[in-house]
């Protein structure tokens, strides 16, 4: 028992860690649904590179060789956030400014 104690703590740690990035989806929801997609979005995106990594360092304590494959789907999820806000960035920096044009 005393072996898999890190791994035991570790997981714990991660799933509070996870769980605290949903706090502000639940609790600050946003009164436009596109600022809400996105906001949704990035916490979620931010809680899923946790889980991800949080599960690559349990394994690790464990003994298992995970670290191409980790290394592989954490760089995918981290590909997809960097895409999913730079896209975010410019769709709501692009409808800013056509509002602003229509309105003068």
């Amino acid at each position: 028992m005393i072996q898999y104690m890190p791994a035991i703590t570790m997981f714990t740690i991660t799933v509070l860690i996870t769980t605290l990035f949903f706090v502000p989806v639940t609790r600050f929801p946003q009164q436009n649904r596109l600022i809400n997609f996105y906001w949704s979005g990035f916490w979620v995106f931010l809680a899923m590179i946790t889980a991800f990594s949080g599960a690559s360092s349990i394994f690790d304590l464990l003994g298992v060789n995970v670290i191409n494959e980790s290394n592989f789907v954490l760089n995918g999820v981290l590909l997809a956030f960097v895409a999913f806000v730079v896209f975010a960035w410019f769709r709501l920096s692009g409808a800013t400014i056509l509002r602003f044009i229509r309105n003068r």
